[in-house]
């Protein structure tokens, strides 16, 4: 425990240290719509949409950029089944921000809740946790720039089901695309 004081204790140094010039903020808004289904046998067949939004809150010191990004999306199952996702994920930067391609890489938390009807008009509700892999890229050197990004959760998510609702999930992929705003520098 007191080596990870320390060790948190002197990347904070490192942190504050180096030159003011080389560090800054910015903030990204992102709409976004998607689409996901359990793997392997729900992604082409019963997926389901979302729409929801993300954010990067971008650090850049010298030649490193990492990203907070929190995400929140409503996933349209059916007409009697509904699920909200929150996700909070760290992703590292692999490009320079002012080029064409930008991607990331990321790993975070995924938190869904799902309620709805199943096949026998039962009520279900469940709330699940998953361990999220995002990769994706925004394309583009402008304030607005589209973007896209596949995740692949790992837990026993259950939003992308339509026959089988309320039945145990599996892991997870999915697919974001949206426009990135740049609302600060």
């Amino acid at each position: 425990m007191k080596a990870l004081s320390v060790s948190t204790l002197l990347l904070l140094l490192a942190l504050t240290a180096a030159p003011a010039q080389s560090q800054s903020f910015e903030i990204d808004l992102m709409p976004q719509v998607g689409y996901g289904g359990r793997v392997p046998n729900q992604v082409a067949d019963r997926g389901s949409m979302s729409v929801g939004a993300q954010a990067h809150l971008l650090f850049r010191m010298n030649q490193l950029q990492l990203m907070l990004n929190p995400v929140f999306d409503y996933y349209l199952i059916d007409a009697d089944a509904s699920g909200l996702e929150a996700n909070i994920n760290l992703k590292l930067g692999l490009g320079s921000i002012e080029t064409v391609l930008n991607p990331w890489v990321g790993i975070g938390g995924k938190l869904a809740r799902v309620n709805g009807d199943d096949a026998q008009a039962n009520l279900v509700e469940s709330t699940d946790f998953g361990l999220n892999l995002v990769a994706g890229s925004a394309f583009g050197a402008g304030r607005i720039r589209p973007f896209a990004e596949v995740w692949y959760t790992i837990g026993d998510i259950n939003l992308y089901l339509e026959e089988n609702f309320g039945e145990p999930g599996a892991n997870s992929i999915g697919f974001h695309g949206g426009l990135s705003f740049r609302i600060s520098d």
